[in-house]
């Protein structure tokens, strides 16, 4: 028999075969004592059948195990025999494979990825910090060739040979050298002093001076006097920088010039701030109707953004000039007559009625370059309550 270990398949059969072994062997000695035999001879008879029985046992395990059963498997069709790419069925219990590792070149585009996720991200809060520091100062052109030479720098490409240079208006020296001194902390490329180059090459103001001097003026200290001071914090400048910053240059100046044409027009209009949009910060208002004058909130110190657009604008200087009411005219309390009229009522010439402003007969008075006489004086000379006068 084989050598491997029994188990309970084999087992079975191997005890069924034990046991109607024994039991035939011993109904066979039972049946040669009945015959008349001795013990001996029917314990010989029980030994010689067990022995046949364990022969013909071996014999049909062989036949079977060796002949038999491989030529009934070659009748049988065979089973399919598994790809070369499949895995192979195995009885043994599958141990948990372990997750495959990602290859070197997924590892690397992730890692790019993050790479140009983050420098993005960092050029566009530069490209914020210049739009509110030196967009104020340059065109929109040259505000928008500005951006090209950061992203150029950021990215440490070269600029172009055709460049045209930026001219910058009301910015000192020192507010670009301390521009370019803070991209160069921002970026963190190369040395600081590198930077003057690409300043020369950007800025027109800045291409006829001696980059030694340059050099020594990128930072300064008093820095915090100029209008671009250094910063070696730039996304904290640039949130207090957000946080001062108004929608309009001067609040004041704004409110205080609607105070005054409104004013000029002697008008008594009146706007309401209807809330747009309200944080810790900030107020919008837009003007609709009324509720509180341009002088009360100037006057309240409030810190709020007002916000109109040109159709509101002309719709309230419209409604603004439609409530004027013409400033009250002095009326006079005395009727007064042209000299035509006078001449008319009184039948007299010219040269009569001069002699008789000479004589002081009759007395003028100027009216808008022009002379008037008291209706009272005439009629007092027409009906002659007034006497002595000098003469037709």
């Amino acid at each position: 028999m084989n050598a491997k270990k029994i188990d309970s398949f084999q087992l079975i059969p191997l005890m069924i075969v034990i046991v109607t072994t024994l039991v035939m062997a011993t109904i066979i000695r039972f049946i040669v004592l009945a015959a008349g035999a001795d013990t001996g001879t029917a314990n010989l008879v029980l030994v010689i059948v067990i022995g046949v029985c364990v022969i013909v046992y071996l014999v049909i395990s062989v036949v079977v195990g060796e002949s038999f059963i491989p030529w009934v498997m070659k009748k049988l069709p065979k089973p399919d025999v598994p790809a070369p790419n499949e895995v192979p069925f195995s009885t043994e219990r599958d141990e948990p494979t372990e997750p495959a590792l990602p290859s070197v070149s997924a590892i690397k585009e992730e890692a790019e990825k993050l790479f140009i996720a983050r420098r993005t991200e960092k050029l566009n809060v530069f490209l914020e910090y210049t739009h509110l520091t030196v967009g104020p100062y340059v065109s929109a052109e040259g505000l928008e060739r500005l951006r090209d030479c950061i992203a150029r720098y950021a990215h440490e490409e070269a600029l172009p040979n055709n460049l045209t240079p930026i001219r910058t208006e009301k910015l000192s020296n020192f507010d670009l050298f301390h521009f370019g001194w803070n991209m160069a902390e921002y970026f963190d490329i190369g040395k600081k002093y590198e930077v003057v180059p690409w300043l020369q090459m950007v800025f027109a103001n800045l291409k006829d001076l001696e980059p030694s001097y340059i050099k020594g003026k990128l930072y300064t200290s008093e820095t915090k006097r100029f209008t671009i001071p250094n910063t070696t914090d730039l996304p904290a400048y640039l949130a207090r920088l957000k946080d001062k910053r108004p929608h309009f240059r001067d609040k004041r100046e704004i409110l205080g010039r609607f105070q005054v044409i409104l004013d000029s027009l002697k008008s008594p209009f009146f706007f309401a701030p209807v809330p747009i949009e309200r944080n810790e910060t900030n107020t919008m208002f837009n003007l609709k109707n009324s509720m509180m004058s341009f002088r009360e909130l100037l006057e309240s110190g409030a810190n709020v953004s007002v916000t109109v657009k040109l159709d509101d604008l002309r719709a309230i200087l419209k409604e603004a000039a439609g409530t004027l009411r013409p400033a009250p005219q002095e009326q006079p309390t005395e009727e007064f007559l042209s000299r035509k009229e006078v001449l008319a009522v009184l039948k007299i010439d010219s040269s009569t009625l001069w002699c008789w402003e000479k004589t002081g007969y009759i007395r003028s008075y100027p009216f808008g370059g022009r002379k008037r006489y008291r209706r009272e004086d005439v009629e007092a000379i027409r009906t002659g309550r007034k006497g002595g006068h000098g003469g037709r």
